[in-house]
């Protein structure tokens, strides 16, 4: 049967982890939209040789920490604070302008009260613009660090927030003292002007690895506002995996950030069972799961003519000659079978069943003396062909030996050259001519079979 188709130490951790670091960037739009932050480089104290690649290493750890996170909550005192910051941006733009018109304006101007006038309406539009009537609670997450980026601690955090457009400035210090090392993770709120050092451990070389994921997990509640959870998945790479409904990834999942609780998910894959599991994620839980998914039998199509051989068509696209066996994947487009000396079979593709589909094909009624006409007509433009042919042979090969005996006489590479091209037309022709025969002589034969049965 004939088928178709229808249709060790600190060291390895730190580099492994380095080695999955993304591309960042950070683009500046609405500031009510999108919560910018950026991320420094920590400050190194009394570091042992050995150990000093730590200066370096951490901060890239921690921007790798914070890649993937989408949105930060933001809380009432956020958007208290971010209200007086944008009165604030406007009130000194609106100063600016009032002093730099102020030079640029005659006294009259400022006199007779037109300046102030159109100052104050350019600070209400201002206004208008900046302040909205309502803070939604999360901001999308923009991180401002490009591609392995990671700046020096400015002096000024609060000028820097302003230059950058940024809502927080993120920063370290880990400082060896005898056998301890003190490691601590501090954040600049640019809405609240004050530094807030939320992470702090003290532990040896030996244990750092278990302060820094600690480290992360703080980072991402600090970065987030609000509990986190994570979550990796591993399924063949074809998997569609939705999580609460709606769809995540294919082939597999990398330390997704989730709201801790109760989560449903689907895994789907073409000739594959549906799988559905529910997961319950702890807050800063980091859970990795690994599914195997069932292989489902694909049902099929046979389909089968009396009499066989007839040619499948779907869609015009050729699928193969009865008996035959397609994938039921899918039910579009028309199904035709073709048979010399029958008639055609046209089925609407939806229509078929799955199983065994038969077809009986009727003879096509023809006129003998048509097909006899057409066999003759056939024939004569055989002969045609075959005879406008010989000329060209004949003419390439006296061009060739006139060529090549001139070429012989004077012993000119000119005249062997034209020789060698017209030996090769000789040839070439004398083929087609060879072909042209073969087809008249079997046009003769099917004429002569028509006219047997004709008569």
């Amino acid at each position: 049967m004939k088928r178709g188709a229808l249709s060790g130490g600190i060291f390895p951790v730190l580099l492994n982890l380095l080695l999955l670091i993304p591309q960042y960037a950070g683009a500046a739009e609405d500031p009510r939209e999108e919560y910018r932050i950026a991320l420094t480089g920590f400050t190194a104290l009394g570091l042992p040789r050995e150990h000093a690649y730590l200066a370096q290493a951490l901060p890239r750890l921690m921007l790798h920490t914070l890649a993937g996170l989408d949105s930060r909550y933001i809380s009432d005192k956020e958007k208290s604070a971010y209200i007086w910051r944008i009165e604030r941006e406007v009130r000194r733009e609106a100063a600016l302008k009032s002093a730099k018109a102020r030079e640029e304006n005659s006294f009259d101007a400022i006199k007779s009260g037109s300046l102030e006038s159109r100052l104050n309406d350019e600070t209400a539009e201002t206004e208008e613009e900046l302040l909205p009537a309502e803070i939604q609670d999360y901001k999308r997450i923009e991180l401002f660090n490009g591609p392995g980026e990671i700046p020096d601690l400015p002096v000024d955090p609060a000028q820097y927030c302003r230059k950058n457009n940024l809502d927080m400035l993120i920063s370290g210090r880990i400082e060896s003292i005898g056998e301890l090392v003190y490691f601590s993770l501090e954040a600049y709120t640019f809405a609240e002007a004050r530094w807030d050092e939320f992470f702090f451990s003290a532990s040896g070389f030996t244990t750092l690895e278990d302060a820094l994921l600690q480290a992360r997990g703080a980072l991402r509640e600090k970065v987030l506002g609000r509990p986190w959870s994570s979550l990796s998945i591993i399924t063949r790479r074809d998997a569609w995996i939705y999580l609460d409904g709606e769809l995540r990834g294919v082939g597999g999942l990398n330390n997704l950030i989730l709201s801790p609780g109760g989560h449903r998910i689907r895994i789907e894959a073409e000739a594959a069972e549906t799988l559905e599991e529910s997961v319950f994620l702890k807050a800063g839980e980091e859970q990795r799961l690994e599914f195997s998914l069932t292989e489902s039998p694909v049902p099929e199509v046979e389909i089968v003519s009396d009499p066989e051989g007839a040619e499948v068509y779907l869609s015009s696209l050729w699928a193969g000659t009865t008996p035959l066996l397609l994938p039921d994947t899918g039910r579009s487009g028309t199904l035709r079978l073709v048979l010399e000396g029958y008639r055609d079979v046209l089925v609407p593709a939806a229509e078929l069943e799955t199983g065994k589909n038969s077809f009986i094909l009727e003879r096509q009624l023809y006129d003998p003396d048509l097909r006899l006409r057409a066999k003759r007509d056939r024939l004569y433009t055989a002969v045609g062909l075959f005879t406008l042919s010989l000329p060209v042979t004949m003419f390439s090969y006296s061009l060739y030996r006139d060529y090549w005996n001139q070429a012989a006489l004077y012993n000119d590479s000119g005249f062997s050259d034209r020789s060698f091209l017209y030996n090769g037309a000789f040839y070439g022709s004398l083929f087609g001519s060879s072909m042209l025969f073969v087809h008249m002589v079997r046009s003769l034969i099917d004429y002569r079979v028509a006219g047997a049965e004709t008569f």
